[in-house]
Parts: C-alpha cells; sequence; structure tokens
C-alpha cells in the first residue's frame, strides 16, 4: 500500500480511505476528497488498495503482525526516500532498526505525563518485562499496545466517527477521555488503583511505593507478581471502560483476574 504520491497528500491512514459511515469511499470521492487527478492514482491501483483493505477487514490475510512497527517512521522519511526509487524494503529497514525506545514518540508523552525524566527508567527492563511478566499473549499484547498509544479510548473512537456521541469520558468527568485521562487522571481509576496499591503493599510487597505511578504504566518493578498485577489491572480499566455499562469495582477486577 506503500504509494509515493498518496503519502506526500498525507493520506496515510486507513481512515483516510473511509467516508462518514466508515465505508469504503469509492474511486471518484476519493480523488475528490484528497485533490487527486488520474493521473497521480489510477482506478485500477485505487481497487487494489481497496481489495486490500477489504482484505484486511474480513481476516483474508493470515499475518496481520504489527508488533515491529516503530513510531521513528515519520511521514517525511518516507516522503523523501534516499532515492528515486522507493522500495518495502526501506521502510522494512527503518521499521526495525530503531535501538533507542527514548527516541520514540510515545514513550516522549507516557514520560511527560507521567512527569518522569525519559533517561531514567530502564526500557530494555521495560521491553523485557513484557515477556517475563506472564504467558497470557493478550495481556503482553494490551500493554505493549499502551506503551505505544495504540490503544483504544473514547476520544479516539470519537475521531475515527466510531463513538458518534461524545469524546468526554464515560463516566461524567468533563475531560477528554484520552489515554492519559483513563490511566491517570479519571477518579474512577484513582480510586480503583489506591485499591490496587493498598493491596500490594498489604499482600505482596510493604515498601511498594508509586506516587508516580511509572511502575503502574510501564511495569519496570523487580517483582514479576506486581508487574502482572498492574497489567491484569490496566487491561481491566480499559476493558471497563469501553463498556461502560459498569463501574470500576474491585470484586469486579478479582474475578476479571480469575479468568485472564
Amino acid at each position: 500500500l506503500w504509494d509515493v504520491v498518496l503519502i506526500s497528500k498525507g493520506v496515510y491512514y486507513i481512515t483516510d480511505f473511509l467516508n462518514e459511515s466508515c465505508s469504503l469511499l469509492a474511486y471518484a470521492d476519493f480523488r475528490s476528497k484528497w485533490n487527486l487527478a488520474s493521473e497521480e492514482l489510477s482506478k485500477d491501483a485505487y481497487s487494489n488498495i481497496t481489495l486490500a483493505l477489504r482484505g484486511y477487514r474480513n481476516n483474508i490475510l493470515i499475518f496481520r503482525d504489527f508488533s515491529k512497527v516503530d513510531e521513528t517512521i515519520s511521514l517525511s522519511r518516507i516522503i523523501s526516500p534516499p532515492t528515486s526509487t522507493f522500495r518495502g524494503r526501506d521502510v522494512r529497514d527503518i521499521m526495525y532498526k530503531c535501538t533507542d525506545p527514548n527516541t520514540l514518540t510515545p514513550i516522549k508523552q507516557w514520560c511527560a505525563d507521567l512527569n518522569i525524566d525519559i533517561s531514567k527508567p530502564d526500557w530494555t527492563c521495560v521491553f523485557i518485562n513484557l515477556y517475563n511478566t506472564c504467558n497470557n499473549f493478550k495481556a503482553l499484547q494490551f500493554q505493549y499496545k499502551l506503551l505505544m498509544r495504540i490503544s483504544t479510548c473514547r476520544y479516539m473512537r470519537f475521531k475515527m466517527s466510531i463513538d458518534k456521541i461524545s469524546p468526554h469520558c464515560i463516566y461524567g468527568c468533563s475531560s477528554l477521555e484520552s489515554l492519559s485521562h483513563i490511566f491517570l487522571e479519571c477518579p474512577s481509576t484513582k480510586s480503583f488503583t489506591r485499591r490496587l496499591n493498598t493491596f500490594i503493599l498489604l499482600k505482596i510487597d510493604s515498601s511498594y511505593r508509586d506516587p508516580k505511578r511509572s511502575n503502574f504504566i510501564l511495569v519496570n518493578h523487580s517483582n514479576y507478581l506486581i508487574n502482572y498485577l498492574n497489567i491484569i489491572a490496566k487491561w481491566y480499566i480499559s476493558k471497563t471502560f469501553q463498556g461502560g455499562q459498569h463501574q470500576l469495582r474491585w470484586d469486579g477486577f478479582v474475578k476479571f483476574i480469575r479468568c485472564a
């Protein structure tokens, strides 16, 4: 799907190909939306793109592993490739060669939200913990998505016209329901995490302190059981916010963790 002309127009996301009803735009409508001449995008080329998008949506494609995608692939680097020939291999190489997590945009944003120095966390430990904490692939996948800030929230669903009601917190806050709000700012979450921290203090580690909630978000504690509880707690919080039918409750979390 890498098309230099489309990328130069800022066409970069799946949502750029959708109308307000979340259906794929017809060829003429797409050209009109992005001011494209027929010479810039042929009907056959657009058909190939829409076929691939339908295949992804309908699970025709077997391999859909995005775990190697790296946010250091910026639009400018793709618009201006080093040679006139744009190859998929160039994009793949950029994906795999990031060696410094401090350069990743989502990591920078989390450090700003947590009010911590980006150089302080042991990022090797943070990502290794993804594989050492538990063998629940869905829980680890959720934690990775959260670190990369590609986990779902109502604000983004509203921007993508999935949630057509409101971008604000499902629990009545006046704030936008962003990832930072869900996991760090919402009064419902704060009340729940206080109960979680009390449980850890009383049952697991009496010296546990997490005033900035960096252990909660990054799961970089030396105790894997604490990391596991923090991952599952965030997973439970995320699912509860998505459902919006129940409040965050300790007994609900206990039931959830038994099934995790």
